[in-house]
């Protein structure tokens, strides 16, 4: 009976101060191995509702292409004319939410402009639909009916700036593809641009 008493007072309940800081350790190393997976988590969830919001703008435009004879509408790429309209504007009987045009990782353009996108029509990131005149003389729907044969490889709406970065290969941005399609392209990196490995 005396020992278990001696025991008790000798092996008190709780931490010693070295177990608290080995645990303390522990703990601090897993949240510093776990957060960088949780920051991809998170940008991958903002990267997926950017491509839900293309396939719904790309959707719009298609119910509008199917209300006006297959035309598309023929309004500024990005809105930067006040009196001119907007892509916003034309679809708004199809997409009268604005949100829409929001990506979850743009923290500018959709505050100035009302739209983190681009409309207009290109393939594979080759720029094709960029004349500020576009509007006027029609360009669009030359475009629209000149890439009606690979709707697959042509897209209508893009990402206006590289908002995601480390996506799947690397930096790029979402598209929306002219059959209503929408995927990621990684961006082609500086380095073999320019020439190196």
């Amino acid at each position: 009976m005396k020992w278990d008493i001696f025991r008790a007072r000798r092996h008190p309940g709780g931490f010693t101060l070295i177990e608290m800081l080995v645990t303390i350790s522990i703990i601090v190393l897993l949240v510093g191995l776990l957060l960088p997976v949780l920051s991809g988590a998170r940008e991958a969830a903002k990267r997926t509702v950017c491509l839900s919001n293309l396939r719904q703008i790309g959707g719009a435009i298609g119910f509008y292409s199917d209300d006006h004879h297959g035309r598309i509408p023929e309004v500024q790429t990005i809105p930067v004319d006040p009196y001119a309209p907007t892509i916003m504007d034309e679809l708004a009987r199809y997409l009268p939410q604005p949100e829409i045009y929001h990506c979850p990782s743009d923290q500018i353009l959709f505050a100035e402009l009302g739209t983190s996108y681009e409309y207009f029509i290109g393939f594979y990131f080759t720029m094709i639909d960029i004349s500020p005149g576009d509007q006027q003389d029609g360009k669009k729907n030359q475009l629209y009916k000149f890439f009606s044969n690979v709707p697959s490889m042509a897209y209508i709406m893009i990402d206006a700036e590289v908002n995601h970065e480390g996506g799947p290969g690397g930096t790029g941005r979402n598209a929306v593809f002219l059959d209503g399609h929408a995927a990621w392209f990684a961006l082609p990196s500086q380095t073999a641009a320019a020439g190196g490995p």
